[in-house]
């Protein structure tokens, strides 16, 4: 059936249903033809029938690409119809497709809006299928990969949905707050941590170089890094190099959802030029750990004072130089 310009309604979905079980949508390859396709599956989808999206080649429509390639070019794109949650995701990856950590945590993003409404079994086998779009193919961190966008899908599923809007009742006040103004803890969300750098890099490299990462796991605590998700991290290491296995973020199983998305930001972290030199690394991290809590802590106001003192005794050597020498003013 072709629409011929008219937007696809329920009626036309109800009428199809009537004649067949498996619906296959086919419309331009430009951006308008897609986003009919979206909205096309969505109706269909919400109907109970089971449809695929054809994707045609660019610059055609079926008229055009059965005209100039014939029939068989045609029942080959009908092969190769998607599911439309495929569908969608590989319009992410079209829409995605550089490797650096910012690009990784949009589409990963991105995905977990696409993938939120799945079964829980669907939604892992689709960010696989994703991730080897992605990736052109098999890849070893893949595992982690799919860990870090189900674990953006569960913080959606955790976020609260929007009520509908009702009068809040006046709220009781507790014994240790008379006014009753103060929140519940829950009601106020934790900031994300503050991006550290050095941290970022130093763990990127221990994932990247076991002989660097067994270093830095002698030498340092966990509290050496101040960004609490870097520090939850770390101390995975920590537990792995204290059981004797071989530091392998990829073997690292965690149900958080936050380490696991971490970790996967930094197997894909890509070290700067500046970064790359280790051994200078090493000592960077260990400058500024001996300066957090190795050196004795400075009072800025005791320093103020010092500064003020020196100044003065410069001044007072002046004027005693000029005394003797006759120019005082």
């Amino acid at each position: 059936m072709a629409t011929l310009g008219t937007a696809l309604s329920d009626d036309h979905v109800r009428e199809l249903r009537r004649f067949a079980e498996h619906i296959y949508l086919v419309f331009d390859a430009d951006s308008a033809g897609v986003n009919a396709a979206l909205r096309g599956q969505a109706m269909f989808r919400a109907a109970g029938t089971e449809v695929r999206i054809v994707r045609l080649p660019g610059g055609h429509d079926p008229d055009t690409l059965i005209r100039e390639q014939g029939t068989d070019a045609f029942e080959a794109c009908l092969k190769g119809a998607l599911a439309p949650t495929a569908f969608e995701l590989e319009r992410l990856v079209a829409q995605f497709p550089a490797r650096d950590t910012e690009t990784r945590l949009r589409l990963f993003r991105a995905a977990a809006g696409v993938l939120q409404p799945l079964p829980r079994l669907e939604r892992a086998e689709y960010a696989e299928w994703l991730i080897d779009r992605w990736l052109g193919g098999p890849h070893g961190d893949t595992a982690m990969l799919q860990q870090a966008i189900l674990s953006e899908v569960a913080m959606l599923d955790r976020r609260p949905r929007r009520p509908t809007p009702t009068p809040r009742p006046v709220p009781t006040p507790r014994s240790d707050d008379p006014e009753g103004l103060e929140p519940e803890p829950d009601a106020i969300p934790e900031p994300p941590p503050a991006e550290v750098p050095l941290e970022r890099a130093v763990l990127a490299a221990m994932i990247q170089y076991p002989d660097f990462a067994r270093s830095i796991l002698q030498e340092f605590p966990s509290k050496a890094f101040s960004n609490r998700n870097y520090r939850s991290v770390y101390h995975c290491f920590q537990e792995m190099s204290e059981q004797g296995v071989e530091l392998d973020a990829r073997a690292l199983v965690t149900e958080d959802d936050i380490i696991a998305s971490t970790l996967a930001a930094l197997a894909l972290y890509e070290l700067q030029e500046t970064e790359k030199d280790l051994d200078k690394l090493f000592e960077h991290m260990k400058d500024e750990y001996e300066k957090r809590f190795l050196l004795p802590p400075t009072d800025p106001f005791s320093e103020r004072e010092a500064t003020y003192a020196f100044i003065e005794k410069h001044r007072e050597r002046s004027r005693r130089f000029g005394k003797k020498y006759g120019y005082d003013s």
